[in-house]
């Protein structure tokens, strides 16, 4: 005899802040029975297994494109819009001349060229040798932001300033990620 699920149930508990329990029951009952049966079921979960942050944002980064895991399904891709110092647009492979005071700042837009959120984007610029990081937390796609890279110490004179976005989980073209700048600070 082949008894069907007559009953079912599932319930979601939010456990502290940052743990949540998922439980589900399916009741077996006779056919004939089902009409008689009244059951109570109570559920006790005890948790002795934390949930780490790696593994929480390697596990979310599969679904926001995040630099912590794999890519997730899609198109993934980053461009290097546009680098300014100072409000002037620098443009890449040619001499620029800026005049500056004291400490600049290199003005980086990117643009999320994908299909899905990124995550932790990263800009690297590279000044006389010294490399200085900046992150963009989170670019919705099609979405474009300017992070701000201060460089210290000041460059003097002729620098050869090097732009990169970093590349994230599955994109494949990555030549418009970067570009190299002669830049004389005045």
């Amino acid at each position: 005899m082949h008894h069907a699920p007559t009953a079912g149930w599932s319930a979601v508990k939010v456990l502290q802040e940052d743990v949540i329990v998922v439980v589900l029951c399916v009741l077996i009952v006779p056919a004939k029975l089902r009409d008689d049966v009244h059951l109570t079921l109570i559920v006790r979960i005890r948790v002795v297994h934390w949930v780490r942050e790696d593994e929480v944002a390697k596990a979310l980064g599969s679904v926001s494109g995040s630099t912590g895991g794999e890519a997730s399904p899609g198109v993934h891709g980053l461009g290097l819009v546009g680098t300014s110092i100072g409000g002037a647009e620098l443009v890449a492979e040619t001499p620029n001349s800026v005049v500056t005071e004291g400490t600049p700042e290199v003005e980086v837009s990117v643009q999320n060229q994908g299909e899905s959120t990124e995550n932790g984007v990263t800009i690297v610029v590279i000044a006389n040798g010294k490399e200085t990081t900046q992150e963009i937390a989170a670019l919705e796609a099609g979405a474009e932001e300017t992070a701000v890279v201060p460089l210290t110490p000041a460059p003097e004179g002729e620098t050869t300033l090097e732009v990169e976005v970093e590349p994230v989980p599955g994109e494949q073209f990555t030549d418009n990620n970067e570009a190299t700048y002669t830049v004389n600070f005045e």
